[in-house]
Formats: C-alpha cells, structure tokens, sequence
C-alpha cells in the first residue's frame, strides 16, 4: 500500500483546510482512523462543519487520487506530513503550519541553518550580481539559501548557492509538477538535485496569485532570517 494514500486523500477532502486536517489527526490518532470515523465520533470534533463530516463520513470514494500518486512516483516524489521527522522544525513555528509538504529532493535536517533571499522580478543586472554574491558567500558558509524560484532576485539566490554547490530550496506557489515560471524548469531540476523544490498544493494545482502570500509564510517559516 503507498504510505501517501490517506495523507493525499485527507488533504483533498472539501471544506477542511490545514487546520483542521492536523487537528483530526491529533484527535484521532492517524489519517486512516479519521477516515473510518463514525459520523457520530466525526460530529463531536469542534469546528467542523456538516459538509466536511458528510464527505470523510460518505464520500472519500468520490475522490480518485491514483493519477496523484502516479505522478508523484513519475516525479521521483515524496510528501512529508507534519508528524514526519524531516518535517522542518522551523516550519513548526508558524501560523497555520502546511500539512503537507509536497517535495522533489530532499529536506535534510541541517537546512535548519537557513536564510531566505527574496526580492524583486524586475531586478537590475547590478541587483542580480550582488545577490549572487551574497548566495555564495552564504552557501559557502554552510547555509541553506530559501527563496520562491520567482524571475529576478529569487532566481538570482538560486543560482547563487547552486554555483558554489550550495543548498537550496525553491518553495512555489503551485504544484511541484507545475514549474512556474516556465523558463526556470531546468533550474528546478538543478535545485532538487543540491536541495528541494517544496510545496504545500496539491499536484496539478496551477499558480495562482492568491498562492503567493501563502508561499511567503513558508519560505519565512523554513528560515531563520530574510
């Protein structure tokens, strides 16, 4: 059986949300109890609102996740759950946790010692160069540069790290199947080589301009400063 079934399948489920996804968890033990949970032991959790109870209690078959797991396997995938060891202690620590991480790479429990470099998509070559710099001399040091793969100084920290054989994480405001911008695929796949391309959607899931301040939260929260 994949270990990711029920972890994807509970993060589909309507109406939930973060929150609510690990408070069940922490109430009932693991994402299969949830899911076999009665309406009645369903109804007495705080919060949880009618539709979200009908769909874990009634309708879980509805939702076909084999292309999910499919792609992931085809990826070279994996997802981290908020109970996981490699689950970023940073991440820990702030305000609505992601429940899951998707992610191609690897998180390594050292990327504790992170910055985040973000900045403008409209950079000046002058800008670009001395992000670069600051990238090397950072990832040289040890330091695990996090930064949103975005055009401009984001691409820029990258690269930075990259080319001093550095780490790096690229967090994304869509699926990790879904490279945005697209003329930084072959850069994401640099990155997951030396380090990860992290997100908390779901895969399939395109950019979206609401994604973005959510994307903000994560890459603060894997980093020690920005």
């Amino acid at each position: 059986m994949n270990p990711y079934k029920e972890w994807i399948l509970l993060d589909r489920i309507p109406h939930l949300g973060a929150k609510k996804c690990r408070e069940l968890i922490e109430h009932f033990g693991s994402p299969q109890k949830v899911l076999a949970a009665s309406f009645k032991e369903l109804s007495t959790i705080p919060g949880l609102n009618r539709e979200a109870i009908t769909y874990l209690n009634r309708k879980t078959s509805e939702i076909d996740i084999r292309e999910d797991l499919k792609r992931l396997d085809e990826l070279n995938g994996r997802i981290v759950h908020f109970r996981h060891p490699l689950y970023p202690a940073n991440l820990q620590m702030i305000f609505n946790p992601p429940f899951l991480l998707y992610l191609k790479g690897e998180v390594k429990k050292k990327d504790i010692d992170a910055l985040a470099i973000v900045g403008t998509r409209r950079a000046t070559t002058y800008g670009k160069l001395i992000t670069r710099r600051l990238a090397r001399a950072l990832a040289r040091k040890g330091v695990t540069i996090v930064s949103g793969l975005a055009r401009g100084i984001d691409t820029a920290a990258h690269q930075g790290a990259l080319e001093v054989g550095g780490r790096t994480i690229a967090v994304l405001g869509s699926g990790i199947d879904i490279i945005y911008p697209g003329e930084n695929k072959k850069l994401a796949e640099e990155i997951a080589k030396r380090g990860a391309v992290v997100s908390e959607h779901s895969l399939g899931t395109q950019p979206n301009a609401l994604h973005f301040p959510q994307r903000n939260r994560i890459i603060s929260g894997l980093s020690k400063g920005v």
